[in-house]
């Protein structure tokens, strides 16, 4: 049988140490800063990726830190306030988180792959740039490397349930959670035998500039990769950035009020029932009290009535008579006769 000191050890100091540990000591901030640092060293060359990321992740955490205040809150209404907060954190996620990466994607595909662009832009990749490096028009416009986002989710999605299999004492709902979300096909690690390496417009502009040493006068700055691919990515910023501005300004307000107001208008008739209950209760208290009143009148009525006059002066002037002498004019009735 265990002591409540091994109780106490195993189910509250030993936890505790292992989360302390785990997430709270030097080692795992050292790692947590290690893995952020090479996220952002890997996508340092994808300034729209790391604009539309620090937005999204000010969004999300803005919305969750509201969640949490109103948990915490003691006001009356807060249930109904933190599904209103869920409800507009949904609408950000669908208008105004996801749609950026989507348009980031799809216009990167046309700039890279050469249908959309400029006439300068055409010409210096095709008779500057191309010659010098040596590389092939299947390399200047490769799109490999970009990836659909259903395709970058599901790697995610994939790395996340492989790390969820090896806790031990998985969940049941758990265990088939993960079987349920593998059954998608782009649930799935990237196969790295099957990619083909080839260079991208990037690598081909920076080589350009190895060669040329940032000094080709044709170019801004001397350099092919600000000319080209920062015309590129500066198109990128300006759509994505416009549409977010947009969706985050104008179309969200106008759906979080229409939200609101259908909300309230659910709220409205979900209580209108029980405060017309309340209404009639008041009601019927009302004319009790006024029935109550109504008879008081009347009682008051009746004592100042005739008879109750009548009676009224009966008494007074009973109150009034000498007993003494009633006994002595009719001594014949005795004092006996008075005695009350």
């Amino acid at each position: 049988m265990k002591t409540p000191k091994s109780i106490l050890q195993d189910k509250l100091l030993i936890p505790l140490y292992n989360f302390q540990n785990k997430y709270l000591s030097r080692s795992a901030l050292f790692k947590t800063c290690n893995k952020v640092a090479n996220l952002i060293f890997k996508k340092s060359d994808d300034m729209p990726f790391i604009l539309l990321l620090f937005n999204s992740v000010s969004i999300i955490s803005s919305h969750l830190s509201q969640i949490r205040g109103l948990k915490k809150s003691n006001r009356e209404n807060k249930d109904y306030l933190i599904t209103q907060e869920y409800k507009e954190f949904g609408l950000d996620l669908l208008f105004t988180v996801v749609p950026p990466f989507l348009l980031k994607n799809f216009l990167e595909k046309k700039f890279y792959s050469g249908q959309w662009t400029t006439k300068s832009a055409r010409e210096h990749l095709l008779y500057t740039i191309t010659p010098t490096v040596g590389a092939a028009k299947e390399e200047l416009y490769n799109t490999s490397h970009i990836k659909p986002l259903k395709q970058t989710i599901g790697t995610w999605t994939a790395q996340l349930t492989n790390r969820l299999k090896k806790i031990q004492d998985l969940p049941m709902s758990v265990k088939k959670l993960i079987n349920f979300v593998e059954k998608n096909p782009n649930v799935r690690l990237p196969d790295k035998n099957q990619a083909i390496p080839m260079a991208t417009m990037k690598q081909i502009a920076v080589d350009f500039d190895n060669i040329r040493q940032n000094k080709f006068k044709g170019f801004y700055n001397g350099s092919a990769y600000d000319e080209i691919i920062g015309q590129l990515e500066g198109m990128t910023i300006i759509a994505t950035l416009a549409y977010t501005i947009l969706a985050s300004s104008v179309i969200t307000p106008m759906l979080k009020n229409k939200l609101a107001n259908k909300t309230y208008d659910k709220q409205i008739k979900k209580n209108k029932k029980p405060r017309l209950n309340v209404l009639n209760k008041i009601l019927s208290l009302k004319d009790k009290e006024t029935k109550s009143d109504k008879n008081t009148i009347d009682l008051y009525s009746l004592v100042n009535s005739p008879v109750f006059s009548d009676m009224n002066n009966i008494l007074s002037s009973a109150n009034n008579t000498d007993y003494g002498k009633i006994n002595n004019i009719n001594p014949k009735y005795g004092t006996s006769a008075l005695k009350i």
